[in-house]
């Protein structure tokens, strides 16, 4: 980060020359671009918007939601048990990963998404109204299923 995009241009050339150089790598050009700070950019897999803002881009996140609607598929003969065995590394790892923004909606979001997932793959059926009252939270919490926003604490 520059105070001036003169700056900023002569910052890339030097990182560029010792990317090449020292590293033996290319810079893709893409997604290497400068920019002002706050229009906002994507680095690592958040976007970084304005000067207080960062989040999971948009494509982490439904990767993240594919990853967990393979594992909860309803056609599966296994016991809920070990579902969330295979489903909680994956809410850590991403939770750790993600966890150093401004996630906390986002996680409660997520946090009762993937328990209307169990619930679908429990009843074998997609999700219908009500179905929060008849299989509440606490079952879940005494199988052992990790939660996004306690990740945070």
């Amino acid at each position: 980060m520059t105070k001036s995009k003169r700056k900023a241009k002569r910052a890339y050339e030097v990182v560029k020359e010792i990317i090449r150089e020292e590293l033996k790598l290319e810079l893709h050009p893409e997604k290497t671009v400068i920019t002002n700070f706050g229009e906002g950019f994507v680095f690592l897999g958040f976007e970084f918007i304005a000067w207080r803002y960062k989040r999971p881009k948009k494509n982490s996140l439904e990767n993240f939601k594919d990853k967990v609607r393979k594992v909860t598929k309803r056609n599966q003969p296994w016991k809920v048990e070990s579902i969330i065995k295979r489903l909680n590394p994956k809410i850590r790892g991403w939770a750790n990963y993600f966890g150093h923004g401004n996630v906390k909606t986002l996680f409660r979001d997520l946090d009762k998404w993937i328990r209307m997932r169990l619930r679908s793959y429990m009843e074998k059926k997609k999700a219908i109204t009500h179905q929060n009252k008849r299989i509440p939270n606490s079952f879940f919490r005494k199988k052992g299923l990790v939660s996004l926003l306690t990740r945070l604490s």
